[in-house]
């Protein structure tokens, strides 16, 4: 018959064998825990910069068409499918306006716009960024609607209409189209 001592001794604690199963039951889980953590903070961090990306663009196309609605028709427009330069009507108080030379330039993953008032004051240089690829297409008013040029260049005339296109995810293509709203 054993002793009392000995009996209380090995069933007081954990054979190697159990102490390794628990061992490895902890490991598993914290291994698995750790992965779905890691692709979660992935996601996220892409959601962000989708967003980013996202918010930048409709601001800039908020912008584009602001200006565009407003371009000055007699005082000239130059434009490609990269950049385009034109005067623009802006808010400059209460009751009051401003003749504005803007510039819309593409960058790389980023578009640039400058407005400099036509007389005096200081430039405005805005950067839209990370924004996706400009692309510029003009229409003059007696164009049919599907008629588009990739170039502008009018001493006394703006077009009519501009469509601002930019690539979206998976090769899907986005297209705005915007109409000028003063003569």
């Amino acid at each position: 018959m054993p002793n009392n001592s000995e009996t209380a001794s090995a069933s007081g604690g954990f054979s190697v064998i159990e102490i390794l199963v628990a061992a490895s039951i902890v490991l598993l889980i914290g291994g698995v825990s750790a992965t779905i953590l890691l692709h979660a903070f992935g996601l996220w961090e892409n959601g962000v910069r989708r967003s980013h990306r996202l918010t930048s663009d409709d601001e800039l196309s908020t912008q584009l068409a602001r200006d565009f609605a407003s371009a000055v028709a007699g005082c000239g427009f130059e434009g490609d499918e990269r950049q385009c330069r034109f005067r623009t009507l802006a808010p400059a108080g209460t009751q009051t306006v401003a003749l504005l030379n803007v510039e819309y330039r593409a960058e790389e993953r980023a578009v640039l716009r400058r407005a400099v008032p036509a007389w005096s004051g200081q430039p405005d240089n805005r950067r839209f960024a990370p924004c996706q690829e400009l692309c510029l297409a003009y229409g003059a008013s007696d164009d049919p609607e599907d008629v588009w040029r990739e170039t502008w260049s009018n001493p006394t005339n703006a077009p009519a209409r501009l469509r601002f296109r930019r690539a979206g995810e998976g090769g899907a293509v986005w297209s705005s189209l915007y109409a000028r709203r003063t003569p």
